[in-house]
C-alpha cells in the first residue's frame, strides 16, 4: 500500500486503544502488522471565575472542542470583552471582532449584572512549549498556560532584565528592576497584563516540571 489513513472517533479520554492493520489481496489476507498502542489526552474543565463590577484579566489553559466566544461565553452576560489588538466581542450589540478563543492570548472584559459569574470550559490541556510572543512599546495581554499556579519570579526567571511591570486585575505588581513584587504568584484562569523594557520583542515559555 503508497498510502492508508484512518481516524478513530467517539473515543474516551485518558484510555489506551490499541489497533493492528491487516492488508487483503482480493479476499485473502496477505499480512498483519504488529499491536500499536497510543492513550488518548486527557480532558478536563477549567472553571474562571467572573467578579461583577470590575474589569477582569482572565485567560485559558484548556483548548475547548469549539473555541468560538459565543459559544464559550454561551452561559453568560457579558457586557464587553477584548483583546490587546483592539478588538471586542459585546453580544448585547452584536459585536464579534474576535471569533475563537486563543489559549495563547488573555482577555479583559466587564460582565452585566451585579452577580459574579463563573464560565466553564472543557478540553484538552494547553501545551506549555507553545512561546507566547510579547511585543515591546505596547500593553500585552498574557495568559496563564500552567494547571498549577507559579511563583511570580519562577515564571520570570532569566526575563528579568526584559520586564518593566506586569499587573494583575487586582492591583498587584511585579516590578523586577525595583524589586517589588505584590504579586507573588500566578495562577491558572488569570490574565495579566505585561510591559517590556526597550524596543526588543520576547517569546515567553512557561517552565514545565
Amino acid at each position: 500500500l503508497e498510502s492508508y489513513s484512518y481516524i478513530d472517533t467517539g473515543l474516551e479520554s485518558s484510555m489506551e486503544y490499541c489497533y493492528i492493520v491487516t492488508a487483503y489481496y482480493g479476499e485473502t489476507m496477505s499480512g498483519q502488522s504488529n499491536e500499536s498502542c497510543a492513550t488518548t489526552d486527557d480532558v478536563i474543565t477549567q472553571e474562571v471565575s467572573l467578579n461583577a463590577l470590575q474589569m477582569n484579566f482572565i485567560s485559558f489553559n484548556v483548548a475547548p472542542d469549539d473555541p468560538s466566544i459565543s459559544s464559550v461565553f454561551s452561559n453568560n452576560d457579558l457586557l464587553i470583552l477584548s483583546n490587546d489588538n483592539g478588538q471586542y466581542f459585546a453580544p448585547n450589540f452584536g459585536v464579534d471582532q474576535i471569533g475563537d478563543i486563543l489559549t495563547d492570548d488573555a482577555y479583559s472584559l466587564f460582565t452585566s449584572g451585579m452577580n459574579n459569574q463563573v464560565v466553564s470550559v472543557t478540553g484538552i490541556p494547553v501545551s506549555l512549549d507553545i512561546s507566547i510572543g510579547i511585543n515591546a512599546a505596547q500593553f500585552n495581554m498574557l495568559p496563564y498556560l500552567p494547571q498549577e499556579c507559579l511563583d511570580t519570579d519562577v515564571v520570570f526567571d532569566g526575563y528579568e532584565d526584559n520586564v518593566l511591570i506586569v499587573r494583575d486585575d487586582t492591583g498587584t505588581y511585579y516590578v523586577p528592576g525595583f524589586g517589588v513584587m505584590t504579586l507573588t504568584e500566578m495562577c491558572p484562569g488569570e490574565g495579566y497584563e505585561i510591559f517590556l523594557i526597550g524596543m526588543e520583542d520576547i517569546d515567553l515559555i512557561y517552565p514545565s516540571g
